[in-house]
């Protein structure tokens, strides 16, 4: 069952480049050289590790998009952090909630630590830049407004790619150290 999910991830949530992102003990995360594969997805689902792939393909194209929805930090020890966390649930609920009147179909998955993921997944490749005007219109549509106990990071983060490797994004069913 494990490399069948494994599988599916890969040609879900992976690009082409020989790079992806591994959670260090201290929690961060830094890249690691060699091609995300079903086997090492699977090694690394098993192992009980957070880990991510980068975004951008080789060909500057991608392979889905990602809201990626947090309590903003200021707030992470505040006594009522729980509030907050109400706060994040109602906008990523309405959120959801507002993709399905537009008929965008989406994953959602709840990234660990504070957040939560809604992801786009396309089934061909598109340009990077068609995905950021994606997002952007899909926030528009949603009439996404965020109070500012929350906070969202969009993958693409801007219409131009770097020349780098480009931004990682910690897949489902990875787990935060």
């Amino acid at each position: 069952m494990s490399s069948k999910l494994a599988h599916l991830m890969q040609r879900t949530f992976c690009s082409d480049q020989n790079s992806y992102i591994l959670q260090l003990s201290d929690g961060n995360y830094h890249r690691t050289y060699g091609l995300l594969d079903a086997g090492r997805i699977e090694n690394n689902i098993l192992r009980k590790k957070s880990f991510g792939s980068y975004q951008k393909n080789l060909d500057s194209t991608i392979n889905w998009i990602c809201f990626d929805f947090d309590v903003a930090k200021e707030y992470l020890n505040k006594p009522s952090f729980k509030d907050y966390e109400t706060d994040l649930h109602k906008i990523v609920d309405c959120f959801c909630e507002a993709l399905s009147k537009i008929r965008i179909p989406f994953l959602l998955e709840f990234s660990g630590n504070r957040g939560m993921h809604v992801w786009i997944i396309f089934s061909e490749r598109i340009e990077y830049y068609r995905g950021y005007m994606i997002s952007k219109a899909i926030i528009d549509a949603t009439e996404l407004t965020l109070p500012p106990t929350v906070h969202l990071d969009l993958f693409p983060a801007s219409k131009r790619h770097s020349d780098g490797v480009g931004l990682g994004v910690k897949l489902p069913l990875s787990k935060h150290e």
